[in-house]
């Protein structure tokens, strides 16, 4: 899945309506996914930086999450 994901090369910068909320898929991953897919999409280009509709980055919705795997995968990430 992640390589199809590669190969169709989507912006994933861009805000999507994902339940209800304009978030990056780096904004769900953070909330809900596996350390696989957090670091794939970090390491394919997702803004780290970026805000959701409510102004909240992606490590932020993490952390709101408690999603642990995430928030220490992205500190590492992004060091």
């Amino acid at each position: 899945m992640l390589n199809a994901l590669a190969y169709a090369k989507p912006d994933l910068n861009q805000l999507y309506e994902i339940e209800g909320k304009k978030q990056t898929v780096l904004h769900y991953a953070c909330s809900f996914a596996t350390k696989e897919i957090v670091e794939f999409l970090i390491r394919n280009g997702c803004d780290v930086e970026k805000f959701d509709q409510d102004k909240v980055k992606p490590l932020d919705r993490a952390m709101l999450a408690n999603n642990v795997t995430s928030q220490f995968l992205f500190l590492i990430l992004i060091d």
